[in-house]
């Protein structure tokens, strides 16, 4: 994946200068997610996939941001485009100083746990209808309203025209209940 993103934000990034645009920025981000919702005690799974671009140009202080929600060329092509024209009419910024040039990582942290990524949705399910099970066993009066389980998790790459290439792996996990 990190070759592919590479070449996407490579491609991005001489487009927008192509086009007119003194600087860009791309970042591309995708995610998976395993879901439990309810609303009272019957709960049911969900899965979702996505895909997010953002798409940053200037041109002097006139910054703009598009975004777009696939990674199919002929939709970034006119995604890109769009934020040169936008960066063209846009208002000045007269606190922009320019895109960040690279650095090093603050940290050596990696939030990224292979044990989440391969947990089953049915998993989540039995710890969600478990968690809902132990309201009426230790309180009588009280009524669950809601309650829900995430798994997700992602990968980021972000580029510049500055020679900024930064990636990210993450991993998510929350339960929540509602009573």
């Amino acid at each position: 994946m990190r070759e592919e993103f590479k070449s996407i934000a490579e491609w991005i990034l001489k487009r927008a200068l192509e086009l007119g645009a003194d600087e860009a920025e791309v970042s591309l981000t995708v995610s998976t997610s395993r879901l439990v919702k309810s609303e009272g005690v019957y709960p049911k799974a969900l899965s979702r996939a996505s895909s997010d671009v953002w798409i940053r140009v200037a041109k002097g202080k006139r910054v703009a941001i598009t975004t777009a929600s696939t990674l199919e060329r002929d939709a970034l092509a006119s995604t890109v485009e769009k934020a040169v024209q936008l960066a063209r009419v846009s208002e000045e910024d007269p606190h922009w100083n320019g895109l960040p040039d690279p650095e090093k990582p603050a940290h050596s942290w990696v939030g990224f746990d292979e044990g989440i990524v391969s947990l089953e949705a049915g998993w989540l399910l039995d710890q969600v209808r478990s968690l809902i099970s132990e309201v009426p066993k230790r309180y009588r009066d009280v009524k669950v309203t809601a309650s829900g389980g995430t798994l997700a998790y992602g990968y980021s790459y972000v580029a510049n025209t500055r020679g900024l290439s930064a990636e990210q792996r993450g991993t998510y996990m929350s339960m929540s209940l509602s009573t």
